[in-house]
């Protein structure tokens, strides 16, 4: 792997661990907007993936306005997760 990949790799699994502290337990449901750079959503599913005992990754269409309500089909994931990360 690259520096710049591994850099992220550990940054993502920080963020999972002691950011959001993420448990082995946990159903977590992760939702990237299709913008957000691949690599990005991959550190952070790599990560969650090794920590929380289920994730899903949900990829949805960006949204020019800040604060919208999430579809009903998200909204549902949303209340069934045990965590969710953006």
């Amino acid at each position: 792997m690259d520096p710049v990949t591994l850099e992220m790799a550990r940054v993502a699994r920080q963020i999972v661990e002691q950011v959001l502290a993420i448990r082995a337990d946990e159903q977590v449901l992760l939702v990237v907007d299709a913008e957000r750079p691949s690599s990005i959503t991959q550190a952070l599913l790599s990560a969650l993936g090794a920590v929380a005992e289920e994730t899903i990754l949900l990829t949805m269409k960006a949204h020019s306005a800040g604060s919208v309500e999430p579809p009903p089909m998200l909204a549902a994931a949303m209340q069934a997760a045990d965590g969710v990360v953006f």
